[in-house]
């Protein structure tokens, strides 16, 4: 009996001590110019910093009903320096998808290169894209 008891208590440990975001998914994550009604306008490989602006839009799926999340955004230019660093957090209701954004407006004394974007939910990281910024 002590055998089986030690199992349960071993296997209730791990089950319990799963990551709290093994389940969420990011669906998808555009980068577009503009939102239209929510929703990105175009999705980019590249971009200029003659467009003005980049929004970056992820969208979460497999989400907790009714439960409280921290959507943290990290840009950097291609000198690894941090241009943007922003934290939301949203309520989900009983759907379990959600979908998220910010915008980055160019600034005259940004460099052109890769740039890195990333996005973490619930201090989990999901995204990590490389993006082509040119003049």
């Amino acid at each position: 009996m002590r055998t089986y008891i030690g199992l349960f208590t071993l296997l209730s440990a791990a089950l319990f001590s799963l990551p709290a975001n093994a389940e969420v998914e990011l669906v998808k994550a555009v980068v577009s110019h503009h939102t239209y009604d929510g929703k990105p306008t175009d999705d980019l490989e590249s971009t200029s910093f003659q467009n003005d602006r980049m929004v970056i839009h992820p969208k979460w799926a497999s989400l907790e009903p009714k439960k409280i999340y921290s959507v943290k955004y990290v840009i950097e230019d291609r000198l690894g320096k941090i241009v943007l660093r922003r934290e939301t957090v949203f309520k989900t209701t009983e759907n379990t998808k959600h979908s998220t954004w910010v915008r980055y407006r160019f600034k005259e004394k940004d460099f052109p290169g890769d740039w890195t974007i990333r996005a973490s939910l619930d201090d989990t990281e999901y995204l990590n894209k490389i993006l082509y910024v040119s003049e």
